[in-house]
């Protein structure tokens, strides 16, 4: 029986073989790209089912991350949340910062009831200062190394460095740089340097006086228990290389359209200032101009009669803060004004004092809360006096401390 038969080049070919044709090879190469397409879809459509369920929250974690690295994110988070509540903006940045680059989505693992007390943040953070501050002190103190000057130079210097200056020269910038206002964020600045001016900057002379500005004599039996600096933090104290903001809105009705077809409403937003003095004095202001305008008015203490700056004087009773502040209305002498001269004669009609009371909150007492507000006007020519006490409702928010750098850029006396 005869398999195969002879082709015209002399080679035997197979019986039934043919050659293949271009339409057989590109139906073949569509039904592979089908298939492919077919499995790709039926692989999406199952990711996409896991996706949407609310049981599998381990397939939206970042590969390489499971463990004790989603439970310290998680609690990096939480920590950074609390630092925001407490007014610690920059705080928290750095918080969630460290938290999603550990899980870049680790808002999913949070259970926001976990969140811990703005309380136990503020406690903690001041304890956990004042214990890392000693031992780093301690530990500069155990390095005994003996030298005439509070740094070196780095690199050679062209010229006279600050290293030449002998310590009770060095101590004695401090005290101007400090000042009689208190320029304690400078301090804080000026130990970041180096070792020697970090020892300076924890000076128990320096933070003895400071309290004594701030407490005249009532806590000079505090120095044996604990340092100078830790009483400074734990004591509660207002800010004065800034100024306390407070943000407020409400609700206004408009005028009705003369359709009678709406009414509408207009949101007033305004803003009030307080900046204290270490000598007692306080400025109060209410603008509503954003802080970029009204901060350079509450920088020198003599302020024209034509602004809208109050001054007045304020009174520390533990964590309270008293605050009395005038403002003066006047009218012309002998009632209406005198058309024929340009200037006529003014007279104090009303004197309005300004009553607040404040209770120190928040890291390290950089939150200003509403205790009490009274308003008593009196009236020079009746001499009746009449007393309003405002009710503190949603439209007086608390303030929160602002550091200004123009405020302690000049100083005037050196920290007595």
């Amino acid at each position: 029986m005869e398999k195969g038969r002879r082709s015209p080049s002399g080679e035997t070919e197979d019986e039934g073989w043919s050659s293949p044709t271009p339409e057989k090879e590109q139906l073949e190469q569509e039904a592979a790209e089908s298939s492919e397409l077919v499995s790709f879809r039926k692989k999406w459509k199952e990711e996409l089912s896991v996706s949407r369920s609310p049981n599998s929250p381990d397939k939206y974690r970042s590969p390489g991350f499971h463990g004790d690295k989603d439970q310290e994110a998680k609690e990096l988070y939480l920590k950074g949340i609390a630092s925001e509540r407490a007014g610690e903006s920059y705080l928290a940045m750095l918080y969630y910062r460290q938290a999603t680059k550990l899980v870049p989505e680790v808002e999913r693992l949070c259970n926001f009831s976990d969140v811990p007390t703005i309380k136990d943040s503020e406690d903690g953070g001041v304890d956990s200062e004042c214990h890392f501050d000693s031992q780093l002190l301690q530990s500069f103190k155990n390095m005994n190394i003996h030298v005439a000057t509070s740094c070196e130079p780095q690199y050679p210097p062209k010229g006279t460095h600050i290293s030449c200056l002998p310590n009770d020269v060095i101590r004695h910038v401090v005290l101007w740089l400090v000042s009689d206002e208190l320029d304690l964020k400078s301090l804080e600045q000026l130990s970041m340097v180096c070792r020697g001016y970090y020892m300076v900057a924890r000076d128990q002379d320096v933070w003895r006086r400071v309290c004594r500005v701030l407490w005249k004599d009532s806590l000079t039996n505090c120095s044996a228990q604990s340092p100078w600096r830790q009483v400074y933090l734990e004591t509660p104290h207002p800010h004065f290389y800034g100024c306390y903001i407070s943000k407020a809105s409400y609700v206004r009705v408009g005028e009705q359209s003369l359709d009678n077809f709406y009414k509408p409403f207009h949101l007033v937003e305004y803003y009030r200032y307080i900046r204290f003095f270490a000598d007692g004095l306080v400025m109060y202001m209410t603008a509503p101009e954003e802080p970029q305008v009204c901060l350079s008015k509450l920088k020198a203490k003599q302020v024209k009669s034509s602004t809208s700056v109050l001054c007045g004087h304020y009174r520390m009773n533990g964590s309270h803060v008293s605050v009395v502040v005038k403002s003066y209305r006047f009218e012309p002498v002998g009632g209406a004004p005198n058309k024929s001269k340009k200037h006529s004669k003014l007279e104090v009609s009303h004197e309005v004092n300004f009553h607040m009371e404040f209770q120190l909150k928040g890291s390290f007492f950089r939150k200003l809360s509403w205790v009490q507000y009274t308003i008593t006007t009196l009236h020079r020519q009746s001499g009746q006096v009449e007393v309003n006490e405002l009710e503190l409702d949603s439209k007086m928010t608390p303030f929160f401390f602002s550091p200004v750098k123009s405020y302690t850029v000049i100083s005037h006396k050196p920290l007595p």
